[in-house]
């Protein structure tokens, strides 16, 4: 859909492609525009689901939190109902439930996971792409534009920062998840509050990333000013 617009945008942008198809394969004929352009397409698909995959992951940790709470807050009465009733036993529907949303919010975790490899593999593409341009058109002619203004280098500096960035969320939606998944006591709620709160925040995502890729987008055509 992007590559349709830019077809169909006048002036700068189709002056631009025509520069992409020159500079971006270089002396080789090594397609190095294509190669770059797909994987600015695949950070921002990764990125898109990991927004998804975390709103999916707060709603459900939340939904959690409040379970563990509520059952905090009404176990004396359930231990006082066993009491009088000793042939009570097995554990109640809001348990199971509770055990399956916690299985889900590993698999959401493990989701996560995998989106971070794909960014990590993607930093690693920039890296083989800059590498092979290197070595094929040397260290002076590696260092020009692909498009408009970057040169590759900086494709590989801004996915190393970003993979960077997603790493540190992904440890800290580690610990999260491991506060979530313990059993939960009303005392914890301070404590509990303040983990979906970091969820929902994501701390170690600073407002420049969306800058960052937004950036990429342009430099490579994929958007228009």
């Amino acid at each position: 859909m992007s590559k349709k617009g830019n077809r169909n945008t006048p002036g700068k942008s189709r002056k631009s492609s025509s520069n992409s198809q020159n500079v971006g394969k270089g002396s080789s004929g090594y397609d190095y525009a294509g190669r770059i352009r797909k994987c600015c397409i695949s950070w921002h698909e990764c990125v898109q689901k990991w927004e998804v995959t975390n709103s999916s992951g707060l709603e459900l940790a939340t939904k959690i939190v409040n379970e563990q709470l509520q059952k905090s807050s009404t176990e004396q009465d359930g231990l006082d109902e066993i009491s009088a009733n000793p042939f009570t036993f097995g554990k109640s529907d809001d348990d199971n439930e509770t055990l399956n949303d916690k299985e889900k919010l590993v698999k959401i975790f493990d989701s996560l996971k995998d989106l971070h490899k794909k960014m990590s593999s993607l930093t690693s593409n920039f890296e083989a792409i800059s590498s092979l341009r290197e070595m094929k058109e040397g260290a002076s002619e590696s260092k020009q534009p692909v498009f408009e203004t970057w040169p590759l280098e900086n494709y590989v500096s801004v996915s190393r920062k970003l993979a960077n960035m997603f790493e540190q969320e992904l440890r800290l939606k580690e610990r999260l998840v491991a506060m979530v998944l313990r059993e939960a006591t009303v005392e914890d709620r301070s404590k509990l509050m303040a983990c979906l709160a970091m969820w929902l925040h994501q701390p170690y995502l600073d407002d420049n990333y969306r800058q960052e890729l937004e950036l990429m987008s342009l430099e490579t055509g994929l958007r228009t000013a």
